[in-house]
């Protein structure tokens, strides 16, 4: 069908499961001369029902089935249900990829395409180079995906409009039948959005400048007072998840108590790397890369200057413990419309957000009351020496420390891809137990999805009504 590839032809080794796509195969076998009349009808018919395609095994599972039409050479899936960048295969004689997983019915994600990388280092050359494992991929090669990301032009669910231009990365996502309940803005259009104040903080000691959002919900009891939440890699949670309007939802429907949030962002794109390496063993950082009550609350969503710094400062390293608790905090307690209440204050955040709220939360139990660790990098070591992990020991070197309220979470498809290096979905019960140990209030919950904002925003909220529904 494509005569003139530069690359290895597109894999076609691997046959669908799914009875409608070997159904249409059979079709195509029987009646080759219809060949184009039936691919048109079955992306028609994509078209009309939307992807990904979902055919339920039992009270448990479903088979989920992403689709791509007319790729060249090769495609491969962003996120979903699985713990690296999955290759979709091509049906012979036509313009049909396809990519099947069994889930939890529990299951959800979000996901993008990459479609027709770049060939880096002979890699692609190779005939269905992934079902070789003695060939490698190079870090060069894997971070192609972000050269060629597309949406899903068949799923209308996606975070943010096709014409935004704010720089986040948008994706569509994608729920099972019993997938968590949650408080989604997306489906409150006539909900007028809260307003949120955006301000520039100025480090003296990072010698940078950050963009921080704060967020106000209104209050029912003046008896009440708030809770604070704070949120690092503010504007994905405020602008991707738009979760200000989510809290305000919840404290207007009973189930939150009033809250303020602080989101607070990182520097930039060039700088990234350097801040992903505080030591030569955190290169593997860039490869990485509804009716509960709750009492009054205040939030605090904090994002980094740019995308750039983010990993250096949501990294355990002293100068961002310094900015946090001599600059941060500070600034935080000036702005706030409402004092902050030290044993009612959240710190937030997930991947190396997560691990970083638990580092600073431990560095700083007077001022921060409960952390929540989403999909914590758990899997840090300052030293190649740190077992089981750099986290864990962290807390077991400490004597003694405040009790302190805390919500981790890690879920089904954070395995190490290799399954045998340190992974989020091992090192996170670890970490939970560890804390529980030197006598925290822990609760570890693990969810049916992947590395995802699909999954965090459920998360969050689960914590948060967790900590405070009474």
């Amino acid at each position: 069908m494509h005569k003139n590839l530069s690359y290895a032809a597109p894999c076609e080794a691997i046959k669908p499961q799914s009875p409608r796509l070997m159904q249409l195969q059979s079709k195509i076998n029987a009646h080759p001369q219809q060949t184009a009349k039936i691919i048109e009808e079955f992306w028609h018919a994509a078209a009309q029902q939307g992807t990904p395609w979902i055919e339920q095994l039992d009270d448990k599972t479903s088979r989920v089935i992403f689709l791509w039409r007319g790729a060249q050479q090769n495609v491969r899936l962003i996120g979903g249900p699985s713990n690296d960048h999955e290759w979709l295969t091509r049906i012979p004689k036509t313009d049909i990829w396809f990519k099947e997983a069994i889930v939890s019915n529990q299951f959800i994600g979000s996901y993008s395409f990459a479609v027709d990388l770049p060939n880096v280092e002979g890699y692609l050359s190779h005939y269905c180079p992934h079902l070789d494992s003695s060939l490698k991929e190079s870090r060069a090669q894997r971070r192609t995906v972000l050269q060629v990301q597309k949406l899903d032009p068949y799923n209308p669910h996606r975070y943010l409009p096709l014409n935004d231009t704010s720089g986040l990365r948008n994706e569509n996502y994608a729920t099972l039948k019993d997938a968590p309940k949650f408080i989604n803005p997306q489906d409150y259009a006539d909900t007028p959005d809260p307003e949120v104040k955006t301000y520039t903080l100025d480090s003296k000691g990072l010698k940078n400048q950050r963009s921080i959002q704060i967020y106000q919900s209104k209050s029912k009891n003046s008896q009440q007072d708030y809770i604070t939440a704070i949120f690092f890699d503010g504007k994905q949670y405020a602008d991707l998840l738009q979760v200000p309007k989510a809290l305000d939802i919840l404290v207007e429907q009973g189930k939150l108590p009033p809250i303020q949030a602080v989101f607070v962002s990182a520097p930039n794109d060039a700088e990234r790397p350097k801040e992903l390496t505080p030591n030569p063993e955190f290169k593997a950082l860039d490869i990485l890369v509804e009716q509960g009550k709750l009492p009054p609350i205040q939030a605090v969503f904090v994002s980094a200057p740019n995308d750039a710094e983010r990993p250096k400062e949501l990294t355990p390293n002293p100068e961002f413990k310094a900015f946090f608790g001599q600059e941060l905090l500070p600034w935080i307690d000036q702005h706030l419309p409402n004092k902050r209440n030290k044993k009612k204050t959240v710190l937030l955040g997930s991947s190396l957000g997560g691990l970083s709220s638990a580092y600073l939360a431990l560095q700083y139990p007077k001022e921060i009351s409960h952390a929540v660790p989403l999909s914590g990098s758990f899997w840090w070591q300052a030293d190649q020496v740190d077992k089981p992990n750099g986290m864990s020991k962290i807390i077991r070197s400490q004597k003694t420390s405040p009790e302190q309220h805390w919500f981790i979470s890690a879920n089904s498809y954070e395995s190490s891809r290799n399954n045998n290096d340190l992974s989020i979905l091992e090192t996170a019960p670890i970490v939970a137990a560890d804390l529980k140990a030197q006598g925290h209030d822990v609760t570890y919950k693990s969810y049916a999805g992947g590395h995802s904002y699909a999954v965090w925003q459920v998360a969050l909220q689960d914590a948060l009504r967790h900590f405070f529904a009474d």
